[in-house]
């Protein structure tokens, strides 16, 4: 054997192992896209993670705001009819002073009607005694005593 076949030999036998053990190195941009295509992989999933929990919130939300709402109304309507109970009730307060006011005049007028009649009698009697003094032939004293007792 000469030493170019030889040479060309171990040649074919170092390319042949050379192919099967050793894979070439990837380039650069392939790692790089690599990487983008694992990390954009888990950013997915926390993403989607991350969208369901909003979504979820957001549905919360939504439905608290809905019953907020109702409540809200409820009380404006609620409100409503207390304005109006409170606005029939103060009319029912001023008829009833009205109506008070009316029953201490009446009061007032009864009590004063008791001095005035108590004054009438006193003229009543008054007038009797001079009756008396001005008819000849009666008693005046004796009237008097009468007119006292009534």
């Amino acid at each position: 054997m000469s030493s170019v076949s030889r040479h060309s030999t171990a040649e074919a036998s170092l390319s042949a192992v050379g192919t099967s053990s050793i894979r070439p190195q990837p380039s650069q941009a392939e790692r790089t896209a690599d990487a983008r295509k694992a990390f954009l992989s888990s950013f997915d999933v926390a993403a989607k993670e991350v969208d369901t929990d909003l979504q979820s919130r957001a549905k919360s939300i939504h439905s608290n705001a809905q019953s907020l709402t109702k409540q809200e109304k409820q009380l404006q309507d609620e409100t409503k009819k207390l304005a109006k109970e409170n606005q029939e009730m103060e009319k029912w307060l001023q008829k009833s002073q009205k109506k008070l006011a009316e029953f201490n005049d009446l009061m007032n007028f009864d009590l004063a009607g008791n001095g005035l009649e108590d004054s009438l009698e006193d003229l009543e009697a008054m007038l009797d005694i001079m009756e008396a003094k001005a008819k000849p032939g009666k008693d005046a004293s004796r009237d008097l005593k009468g007119a006292d007792k009534t």
